[in-house]
């Protein structure tokens, strides 16, 4: 997430539109996250505790199946990244192009995945869901990679740097 704001923040774009959803979608992934890691947790306590507390891993291992569809409906965080790239030269052309199509698939992805994917992701749209989300892992790699040098070129044609 810092990262994601380090972005926004280095295009100028925190005040505009795309940076307050940036920052909004950062933030609705972080309380996703949140909650399914505590029911990660709830459900190794309760089975650790054992007795009437297996009823509670139960119910947290349906809790943490429905927050793994929400992952991909929350407010795609690429997409306003990708937009606000595609408007500074502060990342390659291809990566703010990348950004804006994989922000685009999360969602769609995400409300077929409600009707079609078990809690295991099985099956084809399933697949395609972890596809996308290793491809959003390798994007934010691909892009902290690529920053400093993009950031090393901007300072030296302009003769200034940018933070």
């Amino acid at each position: 997430m810092i990262f994601a704001l380090a972005v926004v923040h280095l295009a100028g774009s925190s005040s505009g539109l795309a940076g307050r959803v940036a920052a909004l979608a950062g933030a609705a992934v972080l309380a996703v996250s949140l909650v399914y890691d505590a029911t990660l947790i709830a459900i190794a306590q309760s089975a650790a505790v054992g007795g009437r507390q297996t009823t509670t891993a139960l119910v947290s291992y349906c809790l943490f199946a429905g927050v793994e569809h929400v992952f991909l409906l929350a407010p795609p965080l690429l997409l306003p990244l990708g937009l606000i790239l595609l408007r500074t030269r502060l990342l390659p052309r291809l990566l703010a192009k990348l950004a804006v199509i994989l922000g685009v698939l999360g969602p769609i992805l995400g409300l077929a995945g409600l009707v079609t994917v078990t809690a295991n992701n099985n099956g084809a749209f399933g697949a395609a869901i972890n596809v996308l989300v290793a491809a959003q892992g390798l994007w934010m790699i691909s892009a902290s990679e690529t920053l400093p040098f993009a950031q090393a070129t901007l300072t030296t044609k302009a003769g200034w740097e940018r933070c």
